[in-house]
């Protein structure tokens, strides 16, 4: 597996930090996830409640372009894909597709792609758009179907 481009977490930062910080996710930095294209960013909601956004990204140099898909997961226990009866784990574009029945993207299994730093940041904005307006809120269970 190839590691993720170098641009991809300062892009991240620039586009998304400000309102992922304002949200209070902080970023995993856990070095095998990062090397790995996993950008997972966690917040403690109430007692025992863990909210995750992770933006997965691999790339594939050879063709010269990159892809990322942003999920959503949610758990009682700090490690986000622990196996529990409390664990909820959605793609946003499946969310926005099946939960919202919003289909603004090209399908529910969508994965954006980029070739360089400018199309990274473009789809960064984009899906961090759908991030905050859908996601977010959803996880946070502050927005459900039907309330937007």
């Amino acid at each position: 597996m190839q590691p993720p481009p170098d641009y991809f977490l300062p892009t991240l930062r620039h586009v998304l930090g400000q309102p992922l910080d304002a949200a209070g996710y902080a970023l995993q930095a856990v070095p095998s996830y990062l090397a790995r294209g996993l950008f997972r960013h966690q917040k403690a909601l109430a007692a025992e409640q863990f909210a995750f956004l992770e933006f997965q990204v691999l790339d594939y140099p050879q063709q010269g372009w990159t892809r990322m898909q942003v999920s959503l997961l949610k758990n009682s226990l700090a490690d986000a894909r622990a196996a529990t009866p409390h664990q909820v784990e959605v793609s946003l574009a499946r969310l926005l597709w099946e939960t919202f029945d919003l289909h603004l993207l090209p399908g529910p299994d969508h994965w954006w792609t980029f070739r360089n730093v400018a199309e990274g940041g473009q789809v960064l904005a984009e899906a961090g758009q759908w991030l905050f307006a859908y996601g977010v809120p959803w996880l946070e269970d502050r927005l459900q179907p039907g309330e937007d």
